[in-house]
């Protein structure tokens, strides 16, 4: 669609405007995760004596782990018709 209405030398413009706002998006929901698990399930029924320091640590790693799932996830997501049709089954 964008070639139809735009000029050849403007695509790239539009893909990277693309791009960068799926991995803003994905940045923003990664970092949410990651602090709430770390303030709201860690630090409150894991470990409640948990240092600020411990905590951040641990929501880090939760986040690289969460990413790392995500990646193995999304290639397998690519054959679905519908990702709310398979919820819905």
């Amino acid at each position: 669609l964008a070639r139809a209405v735009m000029p050849e030398w403007s695509l790239g413009f539009v893909a990277a405007a693309l791009l960068g706002s799926v991995l803003s998006t994905f940045n923003s929901l990664l970092n949410s995760s990651s602090t709430l698990f770390g303030l709201e399930i860690y630090k409150v029924y894991i470990n409640p004596e948990a240092s600020d320091e411990h905590t951040v640590r641990v929501a880090r790693i939760f986040g690289v782990a969460l990413s790392l799932v995500s990646f193995v996830i999304a290639p397998l997501l690519e054959s679905m018709d519908s990702f709310f049709n398979w919820l819905a089954r």
